[in-house]
């Protein structure tokens, strides 16, 4: 049973656990072929998962199933518009991100171009949304419609709650967005190489260059924020989250203008994030209640990174990863002593879950948190090993657990209508009915309060 007002776990040996004490946990959720270096990740309502791999756009389903749904093997300039996105050609496709309206919008990134995939079951169309006619890079379109603009290396974008478009021009040193009405327009930058300057018009502003823009993110109120890890000539340093408010005014909301946090950063938890130095920051992803989770690491690939996350209430703590160099290591441990490489791009699940693409493993890996909230649906809670997930409903009954790895059922429980125990059906279908007078014993594993006693049982196959 699950005490949701006080997050206490009520074990069926009679022990009690308090969740909010308890360590997030890693697990990996899907493993690619060595050097497939993953860049971004994006995760849908239902949990699937699309992943840019190489020059191409994967689909992992949430039970495991995956589907190369739009690319080629090779690189190339592909059609602006198919009924058949595998068939296209792209460029290292970097940022992806998941649309409103259920569409997956990526970076083409040295195609020059920003493009629409609607996911289909067995095939998946695709169009072009910035930069039709052409793969060949350059600044242009401002005022008009957005087919017609042209970009220079965009490296990440990112929807908003609109459907607006926001994306990293690199190249151009802007940031630009595509508006419900197909308009495209600059945001912030100047087209000039520099340091950020907070507390000026954002379009007034400059940015680094050579890739210095590295991620970006809408928050739940459609504020951008965008994450910037070089200074003016592309010198490492001046690592920061800027965000774009409601007036157009560069604000900034983690880091030290000018300065970054020196190898292995260990700072302390809980301070604010406006007065403590970054780490090299590669990417940022923005959560439902407004908490920011940031990858940091170190400039050289196989050092230490780590991921961290800030609340709303501003302060920044380390949610997972180590603070020394590791490959892929900790699954189904503390979060806080796996060990990550080469991190990449992030994104919540509905679950609660953090995704994270970990480029050095050539992988995907969640951060799940102790007890993820399901709303009005009910609550999950991890183990304590984080191999497993107890599923409560709303009443706080244990209604199933799951596998963390795989989302496989292992036990799934009925209830009478006097909310007594009445069957358990495992992870191959078979089911255990309890009937008759009951008193109280345990199930192993299960962590749960069995009635029983003398019984009649009926095994169903």
């Amino acid at each position: 049973m699950y005490d949701a007002a006080g997050h206490i776990l009520r074990m069926g040996d009679g022990g009690r656990r308090d969740v909010t004490r308890q360590s997030p946990t890693v697990a990996s959720v899907a493993a690619f072929s060595p050097n497939t270096f993953p860049k971004d990740v994006a995760v849908a309502p239902d949990g699937t998962l699309y992943v840019t791999i190489e020059n191409r756009i994967m689909r992992i389903k949430p039970d495991g199933s995956t589907q190369i749904i739009a690319g080629t093997a090779s690189s190339g300039c592909g059609a602006d518009d198919s009924s058949n996105a595998s068939a296209i050609a792209l460029n290292l496709p970097w940022g992806i991100d998941i649309g409103p309206d259920g569409a997956i919008y990526i970076a083409d990134g040295q195609n020059h171009k920003v493009r629409k995939i609607i996911p289909g079951e067995s095939q998946s169309s695709i169009t072009t949304i910035v930069g039709r006619g052409s793969c060949t890079g350059g600044f242009a379109g401002d005022g008009g419609q957005a087919g017609d603009g042209r970009l220079s290396q965009p490296r990440e974008l990112a929807l908003g709650p609109d459907g607006s478009i926001y994306i990293v021009d690199s190249l151009n040193l802007r940031i630009r967005r595509v508006s419900p009405d197909n308009i495209i327009r600059t945001v912030a930058g100047n087209g000039v190489e520099g340091e950020p300057q907070a507390g000026g018009l954002a379009t007034a502003s400059r940015l680094p260059g050579f890739f210095g823009v590295v991620s970006i993110d809408v928050s739940p109120h459609g504020e951008v924020h965008f994450v910037t890890n070089r200074g003016g000539a592309g010198a490492i340093g001046d690592a920061r989250i800027l965000k774009i408010d409601s007036s157009g005014v560069l604000r900034t909301v983690a880091g030290t203008p000018g300065d970054a946090c020196a190898d292995p950063c260990n700072r302390p938890d809980g301070v604010l994030a406006t007065q403590t130095p970054l780490l090299f920051p590669t990417s940022l992803s923005i959560g439902p209640d407004g908490s920011m989770y940031l990858t940091e690491k170190n400039t050289a690939n196989g050092g230490v990174a780590f991921v961290s996350r800030i609340g709303p209430d501003g302060r920044i703590g380390r949610l997972a990863g180590q603070l020394q160099a590791g490959f892929g290591g900790g699954d189904g441990g503390p979060a806080r002593l796996a060990t990550f490489a080469d991190l990449r791009g992030t994104d919540p699940g509905p679950d609660g879950s953090l995704f994270v693409a970990d480029g050095g493993s050539n992988g995907v890996r969640k951060v799940i948190q102790a007890a993820q909230g399901l709303s009005s649906l009910g609550y999950k809670v991890a183990s304590e090993d984080g191999r497993e997930v107890y599923e409560f409903g709303p009443n706080g009954q244990h209604e199933r657990t799951r596998d963390a790895l795989t989302n496989g059922i292992i036990f799934e429980f009925g209830y009478d209508p006097h909310d007594r125990l009445a069957s358990i059906t495992d992870g191959g279908g078979k089911v255990t009915t309890i009937e008759g007078p009951r008193s109280f014993r345990t199930i192993p594993r299960v962590s749960l309060a069995v009635q029983s006693g003398p019984v009649g049982r009926e095994d169903v196959p």
